[in-house]
């Protein structure tokens, strides 16, 4: 979601339009957790300048253990949730913005997985899910990040790839029930 937010933020500072296959990619990119969309989005935009442009404009400092590499992002929960309100705070105020509030609101199904599973229907939820197998390491690698009414919830995994994605889209899910009916 940042990245396509400091995109369009980018394209806005220089006065420069949003193309259709821009405009396209920030759609896969966050509908459909498209990697490559979103990596082309973040090698336009300067590479590893998107994480500094996230610290300068919304004040998360993240750094990458790979140069290069946005999906090598070191992340807390409190990052993601911060990333997730700056996204929704600032994204209306950058050319086509409101598009990416919208795109965030009508994520895929399959990519809605775990946080909006366990509200109650209807409600009106901006997900952005994030997930990787790392073949090195053997882990999952599993973020699920959602905002709705005033709440912004982030619930960030790490276990072995032979428990499958299913494991950590229930365990998000289980979590946000279980702070839910804390919350009553």
């Amino acid at each position: 979601a940042w990245i396509t937010t400091d995109f369009l933020r980018i394209a806005g500072v220089r006065g420069r339009s949003i193309r259709a296959r821009d405009r396209a990619d920030i759609d896969a990119a966050i509908r459909r957790s498209d990697d490559e969309a979103a990596e082309r989005l973040y090698r336009r935009s300067g590479a590893d300048q998107v994480l500094r442009d996230l610290n300068s404009v919304c004040g998360v400092a993240v750094t990458t253990t790979k140069r290069g590499y946005w999906s090598y992002a070191q992340i807390t929960a409190t990052d993601a949730t911060a990333i997730l309100d700056c996204v929704l705070d600032k994204a209306p105020s950058y050319p086509d913005g409101d598009e990416i509030v919208t795109d965030l609101r009508s994520v895929e199904p399959d990519d809605a997985f775990g946080i909006p599973q366990a509200l109650p229907a209807g409600t009106t939820v901006a997900v952005k899910n994030g997930w990787t197998a790392h073949a090195a390491t053997g882990k999952w690698n599993v973020n699920c990040v959602a905002a709705w009414d005033h709440y912004t919830l982030a619930v960030l995994l790490r276990y072995p790839i032979a428990r499958k994605l299913d494991y950590g889209a229930t365990v998000c899910r289980d979590v946000t029930t279980t702070l839910l009916a804390r919350l009553d």
